[in-house]
């Protein structure tokens, strides 16, 4: 038998004693003295001689209101009996399913996954759960965003909790076990008799009497090989794909990593290439970790994995990258496909008067430090040649403009930037004033903080000549001063992206750094590069930019999200080729871009060994046998006449 007191805080009432006691400290004491003059009262006096039992009568009295009191204190703390070490009831079955992409492994040679043999133990546990008297059943589903399946379920939800079973589906991201051992807690800080059961076929440290876990992985009937990560780069001339991969389990085999290679523009010409690596895979389980990990760099030109020397592409449509019939446990990372062969296109054309060589040189810098994500080509139009109106993705006009604008316009498809303008055209919407010739360099002032102006150094830049400008749309937002007038001018409308610079660059020392540093702003400003890479894992955000108003995200099952607020931070949450639509305002086509989302690289570890700790304990008595509370009120009865019986025998 062991003793719980259900409300340890009653024994506040034992302060009661001390009240007692220092009421006994002050009470007045009397001393008696007795006077006799006759022969009665004297007899009378030797019958009020006390007894040996009256000493005691003041002390039992004390006694008996203490234990009074005690006796009170402890009916507040009400105190029970239980069996001690015996096994609590379970009231409420929690089991937190781990729903990451290794749970969606198999017995090879066969179809069911571990998930799969999870929620067939629950399912196989119904009833016990209940249909026992008042149990309760919640499920935990332990993806990236872990979440209730099913939340306290009762019996008259039995329907509703097969239903959900039969839904329930895995994820192909990462478990984040910290976030749903925490919602395992919430239930049974809710119910102490609940009990949580972890299916899983990752170890992790879960301990304690409250909790259970269940290892759903087999090292004699699982091994997995998978591409673990894939990057993109250059050496020199020529495209080099980092490829890691892995593999898990007691194996020891050759398989063949295939790397082909589509839409791949060799000297004009679209071409398909197949490359073939063999790699060697010996694991062995000596040491507990039971994995092998290799890194490869994969060039088409690589004559002893099936390349030649003139397979040498600047552009490509996309590169799958994998395994060929493995059979495996986890076949969703025997593959990655990889994009961003397809970059963004920047034409350039510019038009002067009085052609200098700045802006070729800054592009032509630029060209090579965006090479991975962009193609620059740069054309200079003839003066007082027709120029092109429409095509371009910038046109470039300094001092003056050709005929052609001059009558129609400016164009409307392309970002319009326009330096040193002697005249105002139909669609600039900039009224220029006077010109103001200075004395030497005068430096500019930055305006407020705007992305075009990002990193620069106004104070840098001086200029001897400028132009005023009496009036601008208010489309526009002045980023450079000198003297108060604005020295570069920006508008970003749907239909309209132009910059004016009323100054001469030749007369300034704009063609520093500065001048690059303000191209490059340029560039990822009006046109941004949509995504910040083509590769990522479920669960984590891409950055998407947009080169128009909005754009289209469709996920691997076909959905369409809508988004017109950048840069957005978009959430991947599913596994496969996402498509990226950017329509236009402007008179231009359509810009479609696609990424790949494979599964987390952890998740190919299908034997993972975390080192996530938790200790989850619950009641660890059985059920109240004995109540206490009709014993100690009898004894605070008895005390209670005992207490009246030596007041009555005082004489009080």
């Amino acid at each position: 038998m062991a003793l719980k007191w259900l409300v340890p805080l009653g024994f506040l009432g034992l302060a009661a004693i001390i009240v007692l006691i220092v009421i006994y400290v002050i009470k007045p004491q009397y001393k008696e003295k007795v006077i006799t003059s006759t022969y009665i009262w004297k007899e009378a006096l030797k019958l009020c001689k006390k007894t040996p039992f009256d000493s005691f009568k003041s002390i039992l009295l004390f006694l008996s209101q203490a234990l009074a009191l005690t006796a009170c204190a402890l009916i507040l703390a009400q105190p029970n009996a239980y069996l001690e070490n015996a096994e609590t009831p379970v009231t409420e079955m929690v089991y937190l399913v781990d729903a990451s992409a290794a749970m969606q492994a198999t017995y090879v040679g066969y179809d069911e996954t571990r998930f799969d043999r999870a929620i067939d133990e629950i399912r196989l546990g119904i009833d016990d759960v209940l249909m026992n008297g008042n149990g309760k059943l919640s499920v935990i589903l332990a993806d990236d965003e872990p979440h209730y399946l099913i939340e306290s379920a009762t019996e008259d939800n039995y329907s509703d909790v097969v239903t959900a079973l039969a839904e329930a589906k895995c994820s192909f991201g990462k478990c984040d076990i910290d976030a749903a051992m925490e919602l395992a807690r919430s239930r049974m800080d809710a119910n102490p008799l609940a009990k949580t059961v972890v299916l899983t076929g990752t170890e992790y440290g879960i301990t304690g009497n409250g909790v259970e876990l269940v290892r759903l992985s087999d090292y004699d009937r699982e091994w997995n090989i998978g591409v673990t990560n894939c990057e993109v780069g250059y050496a020199g001339s020529e495209y080099v794909f980092h490829v890691e991969v892995a593999a898990y389990g007691k194996i020891s085999r050759t398989e063949t990593l295939h790397c082909r290679i589509f839409g791949a523009s060799i000297g004009g010409d679209e071409r398909d290439l197949s490359l073939a690596i063999p790699v060697e895979f010996v694991v062995s389980d000596e040491m507990g970790a039971m994995e092998v990990k290799k890194s490869f760099e994969i060039r088409a030109s690589d004559t002893d994995i099936g390349g030649s020397v003139n397979w040498i592409f600047s552009i490509y449509d996309h590169v799958t990258i994998g395994f060929d019939d493995l059979n495996d446990s986890l076949n969703c990372d025997d593959e990655v496909t990889v994009y961003g062969g397809e970059k963004d296109r920047i034409k350039v054309q510019y038009y002067s008067s009085d052609p200098n060589s700045f802006y070729f040189l800054a592009f032509n810098i630029m060209k090579d430090e965006m090479k991975m994500n962009r193609t620059i080509t740069f054309e200079q139009a003839g003066y007082d040649e027709d120029a092109e109106l429409k095509g371009y993705d910038i046109y470039i006009y300094e001092h003056s403009f050709p005929k052609d604008v001059v009558q129609s316009g400016l164009p409307s498809d392309g970002l319009v930037i326009i330096s040193d303008p002697d005249m105002t055209v139909s669609g600039m919407d900039v009224r220029l004033g006077k010109r103001v010739q200075l004395n030497g360099l005068t430096s500019m002032t930055l305006g407020d903080p705007h992305p075009l102006t990002d990193v620069m150094n106004a104070s840098r830049i001086g200029v001897t000549a400028y132009t005023t400008v009496n009036n601008y749309s208010d489309a526009y937002t002045p980023l450079i001063f000198c003297q108060g007038s604005p020295m570069i001018l920006a508008r970003n409308t749907p239909t309209h992206k132009t910059v004016v610079m009323p100054f001469n660059i030749n007369r300034s020392s704009f063609f520093t750094w500065d001048f690059i540093i303000f191209l490059y702003n340029v560039l990822n400003y009006y046109m941004p590069v949509t995504t910040d890479r083509c590769l990522y894992e479920v669960g984590e955000s891409a950055k998407i930019m947009c080169k128009g108003s909005d754009l289209t995200v469709t996920d691997p099952e076909g959905n369409d999200t809508v988004l017109n607020t950048f840069p957005e931070q978009f959430a991947l949450k599913g596994y496969g080729s996402y498509t990226v639509t950017t329509k236009f305002d402007m008179k231009r086509d359509d810009e479609v871009r696609r990424l790949f989302v494979k599964v987390p690289s952890e998740c190919s570890s299908i034997f993972n060994v975390s080192d996530y700790n938790a200790v989850i304990n619950r009641v660890v008595y059985g059920e109240v046998t004995t109540d206490l509370f009709v014993y100690v009120a009898a004894a605070l009865l008895v005390l209670l006449v005992l207490e009246w019986l030596l007041q009555f025998l005082s004489g009080y």
